[in-house]
This record gives C-alpha cells, structure tokens and sequence, in this order.
C-alpha cells in the first residue's frame, strides 16, 4: 500500500494509548496513514519496535534516549493529560550496545529521539552541580546517539528546544558538523523534530541536507 500521509513523529508505543492503540493505529491505517512510533528511553524504544514488528507494514520504530531523561528531573503531572500521574525522568544513562541491538531491527528507521532540551531544567539530579554539567550530560548521550546512527546507517530524530537564553540549534549543529565532515557528508542525516527555530538557525541545517518536521508548538 502507498500511504497518502505519513506521520514522522508518534507515540503510540506510549502508556497513553494503552486503552485504544490497536484500534488508533487500525484507524490511521485505514486511512492511508504510515506512522512512526519514538522512543524516548530504554523501556519506550524496546516496546516502539514490538509495537512496529507487530505490523507488517505502515508502522516503523525511532529508537533512543531523549534529552530530559538523561537526568532526574520533575514534570507536570499535566503531561499526561487528565486523569494522568506525575512522571519523573529517572536519568538514564545511554547504553550503546542495548540501543544497538534494537536498532537491528528492519522495521527501525531512525535513531532518537535525541538531541539537547533547554526548556525544561528543573534539575533534581545529585550528579550536577549546575545547568552547565546537566547539559554537559546531554551532550554526550546526543554524541554517543550521533555514533550510533552513523554506525548502522540510519537517521538521527532530533528534538531540540531552546530556554535559558541559549540555542539549542545552535549547539546542537556544533556538534553534528565535525562528525558530518568527517564522515565526507554522506552517513550523517536526521529530522529537526516539531522545528520552531529562527531562520539563522535553520540555515546550517538546511546546508548540510537535513530534514523540518513542523507541528502544533508553532502556534505559540
């Protein structure tokens, strides 16, 4: 089947959807939508490919660590909707070769999502002493991620959010450049995931042939 839309960031693999995801994703199916189910941890990723396998086509698997789980942090219970519990990021650590493993699977096609969040920096994470070491921390699990996507040959899914008077894009393309380069501008491609960036920090990203997915966040 030839899908007339495809969602290129979703969560059904989340508790969220534990009522009705069989009958959410029937429907998008049905409708000529193929989507993508993304993790966010270890635990988030391993239930995005189960969930991606059990379709045989239509429905693909991100893998990866997001930024604010790589240290504990606190989050309104308001995320999860009404009815929900509050949810804290227990800091998790990336592992390589569990990541690995997962992304062995064909219905995996991305790596993430990953990258650096600077909205969200109530830290409650004995290991940093200050905004500088936590983001430090996000840093080198979005480099260990970059590695990763390099080495099985598949795109990064990025998330990156501004806050606390820095640029996340702006850092985040530090990073990815040496590797770009090094890898002669040809392993290295990725999503810029609910963009809402200037167009100074668009710039570098569109010259290095990377993708902007856009979503509700550029209402406000």
């Amino acid at each position: 089947m030839t899908p007339r839309f495809f969602d290129a960031h979703g969560h059904p693999n989340f508790v969220a959807y534990k009522e009705d995801r069989d009958e959410v994703i029937k429907r998008a199916l049905d409708s000529g939508v193929w989507l993508t189910a993304v993790g966010t941890q270890k635990d988030t990723s391993s239930d995005a490919v189960k969930l991606a396998e059990k379709y045989e086509e239509g429905v693909y698997a991100i893998i990866g660590l997001h930024p604010i789980h790589t240290g504990k942090s606190f989050h309104d219970e308001k995320e999860l909707g009404e009815g929900g519990v509050e949810f804290t990021s227990r800091g998790e650590e990336f592992d390589f070769d569990y990541y690995k493993k997962l992304a062995k699977s064909n219905k995996v096609v991305a790596i993430g999502e990953c990258g650096l969040d600077y909205f969200r920096m109530q830290i409650q994470d004995s290991r940093f002493k200050n905004e500088d070491e936590y983001i430090k921390n996000q840093e080198e699990a979005f480099k260990k991620q970059i590695e990763l996507a390099i080495e099985v040959g598949k795109p990064l899914m990025l998330h990156l959010r501004n806050g606390s008077g820095r640029s996340a894009y702006s850092d985040t393309f530090s990073i990815l450049n040496p590797y770009y380069q090094k890898h002669n501008n040809s392993r290295l491609r990725g999503d810029l995931h609910f963009f809402a960036g200037t167009f100074e920090e668009t710039k570098p990203f569109l010259d290095i042939g990377f993708n902007f997915s856009f979503s509700w966040v550029g209402t406000f």
